[in-house]
């Protein structure tokens, strides 16, 4: 039997966590190895859209998926893009077009993308403002508003923990989307 293997587009241990969260929920990825591999998402490092989220997801998992290949040929290999991005909610009340965050997972196969959404939550106005006047990231934005003291936030709780108090960890968020994205793989599976 071929060996199952999922090769994330990202050195990021939130995102790999994401992953090991989404995929303990089925039996069948229960052997299953993760491997994470930094690839460029081939959009902006703050995307800016739905659009682009999406973008830089699919990008991400096309080529992890290409590693995965070149390093297993032979195995199931499927290779996993999770992007987090802005995007416009209407009615939310903010002055900025885009400021709600939300995340995309896409996973390929080689031969067919199968995309999930993860809850989408708002960014404060003044991390906005310095997203959008300044041209930082999110990470900056919030280091800069005074709302963290952490450069690397987004590679350990996310900023979403900041937001909801410590309640919600960028893991968990994460793996919702790669839940929605491994429901279309299954049901192709079976």
């Amino acid at each position: 039997m071929e060996n199952i293997r999922f090769f994330i587009g990202s050195g990021n241990s939130g995102k790999r966590r994401a992953v090991e969260l989404a995929l303990v929920d089925y039996e069948i990825f229960s052997k299953a190895s993760i491997h994470s591999r930094r690839v460029d998402s081939g959009v902006d490092d703050q995307p800016s859209s739905m659009e682009e989220t999406l973008l830089g997801a699919i990008t991400r998992a096309r080529q992890a998926h290409n590693i995965g290949c070149t390093q297993f040929p032979g195995d199931r290999n499927y290779g996993i893009g999770i992007e987090d991005g802005l995007m416009y909610i209407p009615h939310s009340g903010n002055d900025h077009r885009a400021s709600f965050n939300c995340c995309a997972c896409s996973i390929y196969d080689g031969n067919k993308q199968y995309i999930g959404l993860g809850p989408a939550y708002e960014y404060p106005p003044e991390v906005l403002d310095f997203v959008f006047r300044d041209g930082m990231d999110i990470t900056q934005a919030f280091n800069a508003a005074v709302l963290c003291n952490n450069p690397r936030i987004g590679e350990d709780e996310g900023v979403v923990a900041v937001l909801s108090r410590g309640a919600i960890e960028r893991p968990w968020y994460n793996a919702q989307a790669v839940r929605m994205a491994l429901i279309g793989l299954i049901n192709r599976m079976v």
